[in-house]
């Protein structure tokens, strides 16, 4: 019967969240070919360089995420609703005493940034910075909503978000401008998806008890347990991000853009499972609580196995069909050259889905020891990188084998502890 419901929980809920994250995943890619259509090889690769920028900024934003995700299902699995309303408040509040000082840093070092990595465009990473001020509030809503798991609740502002990304892109590069109008279209999409949200969080905060309650909590553990979250997805967005800018500081613009075409068609898949990931991180939390094993293994084998398969599908399309692939998604007169990038991207992209299930799951299950395998994976990666870059294909071969290496020994690190802690 346990094993029943997990399947079921699986089934319904990944049917919900992959069937309008898969429609914003589709979304997504229409803006990178709009703009690959529109923007320039250099300014393509500047583009990239930003949103890798952001997304490695993000990484505590997105360890907050993941951290109110993870207490709020906890503390769902125990029926305390009040300490889960209260916690999403406390975050909201600090979400915002934290983007305004790193919005105020992008603004200080816009200049320096401007020349480290050999941008053209004038005041990109201050609108950077603007962006980075939605973005961190946006993400307490959507770990709420995960914790809770109102997947369509966590959906729809995502999906609103891409969509209205799309269509403000569409219309200032149409208009001609450029890059800057770009950026802009992020700061008005995470505005309208904003909305939504505050308008989704009022339904649930129909009960009047839950907002006057006072806090049941030890925020001791709650700050430990933040910082071992916080310091995971620090490693691991660096590991999986550091790849743009590095390519954007040691090859030449041109380079850097035909790099970002492939890493954009990487990046595109690499977000394809995260229905599957947003589903079982919550699950998984209140399993652990339980002390279900038998049920946590049994989601994990099916999430991973879903996973995979995704992963061997894409590599081969890739590999098979990479100029098909250029043409739809890109513009075959700047990028077909690049079709062993894409090649190469496919699978070092396969490899780091699968680093992140294992990573969500372990943080789910509160373990540590995963933490030493992945900080080391990540620094021996940089180092390589930096050693080998003779050539955009040393480089991706780096990237290949130093991925496939660290997700091996993080599933073997796995494997070892669930069979020996009973």
């Amino acid at each position: 019967m346990p094993l029943r419901k997990a399947f079921s929980y699986l089934f319904f809920s990944s049917l919900i969240t992959i069937s309008l994250l898969t429609l914003s995943s589709v979304a997504n890619l229409l803006f990178v070919k709009v703009s690959a259509l529109y923007l320039d090889r250099s300014a393509f690769g500047t583009l990239s360089c930003l949103v890798n920028m952001m997304m490695i900024i993000m990484i505590p934003f997105g360890a907050f995420q993941s951290f109110i995700a993870q207490q709020i299902a906890a503390f769902d699995a125990e029926s305390k609703q009040h300490n889960a309303f209260c916690l999403f408040n406390i975050g909201l509040k600090m979400s915002v005493m934290v983007a305004l000082p790193l919005a105020g840093l992008l603004f200080v070092f816009d200049d320096y940034l401007t020349q480290l990595f050999h941008v053209s465009s004038d005041n990109v990473f201050m609108l950077a910075g603007v962006i980075v001020v939605f973005l961190l509030p946006f993400q307490i809503f959507l770990g709420f909503f995960q914790g809770i798991k109102s997947f369509a609740s966590y959906c729809l502002p995502v999906f609103m978000e891409s969509c209205l990304r799309l269509a403000f892109g569409y219309s200032v590069l149409r208009a001609g401008f450029g890059i800057t109008g770009v950026l802009f279209s992020f700061v008005g999409s995470y505005t309208g998806a904003l909305g939504l949200c505050c308008g989704l969080i009022k339904k649930k905060l129909t009960n009047p008890s839950l907002n006057s309650a006072s806090c049941n909590f030890d925020t001791t553990v709650l700050r430990k347990n933040f910082v071992k979250i916080l310091l995971s997805f620090s490693v691991y967005g660096v590991l999986v991000f550091s790849d743009i800018l590095l390519v954007k500081h040691f090859f030449t613009p041109e380079q850097a853009g035909d790099y970002a075409a492939a890493a954009n068609i990487g990046r595109f898949f690499f977000f394809i499972p995260t229905p599957l990931i947003t589903v079982m991180y919550p699950k998984i939390v209140e399993l652990h609580r339980t002390e279900s094993r038998r049920e946590m293994r049994f989601v994990l084998l099916n999430i991973t196995f879903a996973v995979a398969l995704a992963c061997f599908a894409f590599i081969t399309v890739c590999y098979f069909y990479a100029p098909l692939v250029i043409q739809y998604f890109l513009d075959a007169s700047k990028y077909l050259h690049t079709v062993y990038l894409i090649r190469y991207m496919s699978v070092i992209m396969s490899f780091f889905v699968l680093i992140n299930v294992l990573l969500y799951y372990n943080i789910a299950r509160n373990r540590r020891a995963y933490l030493v395998l992945i900080i080391c994976g990540t620094a021996l990666q940089i180092l390589l990188i930096c050693r080998y870059h003779d050539c955009l294909r040393t480089f991706m071969q780096v990237l290949q084998w130093t991925s496939a290496s660290i997700f091996l020994l993080f599933a073997m690190l796995t494997i070892y502890e669930d069979s020996s802690r009973r």
